[in-house]
C-alpha cells in the first residue's frame, strides 16, 4: 500500500494553524490525533471546522484562480466576512501558505510552502517517478506533450507532463481538473469502469458541448467507451479543443485495478493515419510496461467488457 502524506499534512496544518489563530482546547487537539491513524480525517469529530474548512477554500481558490487576489476578492468567491477572511489570510501568509503576488494591490497567490507540500505528495507517490521516463521517451519519439493523469473526486488531476518545445501547448497545469467524459485520459480510464461507476461520473457531471466533437450524451459516451475497449486505446478527437487530437491508455495496477491513465496532445492538423497507428502502439506499449512495474500480469490493456 502506497503511503499517503495527505493526513499527516492536515493533522499538522490544523494544529499548526489553530495555535497560530486562535489557542485549541485540548478536546479538540485529541480529537485532531485521529487524523493520523490510516488515513481517516477527522472520523471522531462531530462536524467539520469551519475556520480550517476556509482556510483550505482559500488554498483551493487562489489554486484555481492562478492570479493575485485581494482579501476582498477572497472573501467575495468565498462569501465569507472580511474580517474573517483577513484573519485567515494573515495566518496563511505567515506560514508560508501563500504570498503577495501584487505588492501594490496587496493581492495573494499560493506560496513556497504549499509548493512544498505538492512535491511532498510527488515524492511520495510511486507513479509520477515511475512514468516520468515514459512520458519523455513518449514526447521524444512523437514530438508530442506527454501526460500523466488520475481520477480524484469524479474528475481528472493532471500529474505530469512532458512538452516537445514546439509541440501544442495545452491548458492544462500540473495539479489541475479536467472532466473525464471529453478527454482521452478521462474516457481510457472510464473504459476500465463497471458501468455503474461511468453512469454516476456522467450524472454527476455538468456535460457541455465544448467543441462541435464533444460527446454529450450518454448512449454515445458508452458508444465510444466500447470502441476504445476494442482498439486498446481512447482517442479524444477535437472534443476539448478544436485544434487537438489526444490518444489516451490506462495504466493498471497487481490487482488490475486501473490507477492513472498516460496520453500523448498532437496538434489535428499535423496528424495522418499512420501516426495515429504509430503514436496508439506508443502508448499502448507504454501503458503496459509501466502497468507492468506495479504488477499487472495480462498482456492486454482491457480484458473484457464493462459489466452491465
Amino acid at each position: 500500500m502506497r503511503y499517503n502524506p495527505f493526513p499527516n499534512f492536515i493533522y499538522f496544518f490544523t494544529v499548526d494553524f489553530w495555535r497560530k489563530s486562535g489557542q485549541p482546547s485540548p478536546d479538540f487537539l485529541q480529537r485532531c490525533c485521529c487524523l493520523r491513524a490510516n488515513g481517516l480525517i477527522f472520523r471522531n469529530m462531530a462536524k467539520e471546522n469551519r475556520t480550517i474548512k476556509r482556510a483550505l477554500d482559500v488554498l483551493r481558490l487562489l489554486k484555481d484562480r492562478q492570479t493575485p487576489l485581494t482579501i476582498t476578492q477572497i472573501g467575495a468567491y468565498l462569501k465569507i466576512p472580511r474580517t474573517s477572511a483577513f484573519d485567515i489570510i494573515n495566518t496563511l501568509y505567515q506560514e508560508g501558505f501563500i504570498e503577495p503576488g501584487n505588492e501594490t494591490e496587496k493581492a495573494y497567490v499560493l506560496g513556497l510552502k504549499s509548493f512544498e507540500i505538492g512535491a511532498a505528495y510527488l515524492q511520495n507517490n510511486d507513479l509520477s517517478p515511475t512514468t516520468r521516463p515514459y512520458l519523455e521517451k513518449l514526447m521524444l519519439l512523437s514530438h508530442a506533450t506527454a501526460f500523466l493523469a488520475i481520477e480524484s473526486g469524479l474528475q481528472l488531476v493532471y500529474l505530469d507532463k512532458v512538452e516537445f518545445p514546439s509541440a501544442v501547448r495545452t491548458s492544462a497545469q500540473l495539479g489541475s481538473r479536467n472532466d473525464m467524459y471529453c478527454s482521452g485520459l478521462g474516457k481510457a480510464l472510464l473504459a476500465t469502469y463497471p458501468e455503474e461507476k461511468v453512469r454516476m461520473i456522467f450524472s454527476k457531471t455538468e456535460i457541455k458541448k465544448i467543441t462541435e466533437n464533444t460527446i454529450v450524451s450518454y448512449a454515445a459516451l458508452l458508444d465510444d467507451l466500447q470502441k476504445t475497449r476494442s482498439r486498446g486505446y481512447a482517442v479524444d478527437d477535437r472534443e476539448a479543443s478544436p485544434e487537438v487530437f489526444c490518444i489516451a491508455a490506462p495504466i493498471y495496477d497487481s490487482t488490475n485495478n486501473s490507477i492513472a491513465a498516460i496520453s500523448l496532445s498532437i496538434l489535428y492538423s499535423k496528424l495522418t493515419d499512420e501516426l495515429i497507428e504509430k503514436y496508439s502502439k506508443n502508448i499502448i506499449d507504454s501503458a503496459l510496461q509501466i502497468s507492468k512495474k506495479f504488477g499487472y500480469m495480462e498482456r492486454k490493456l482491457f480484458l473484457q467488457s464493462v459489466n452491465r
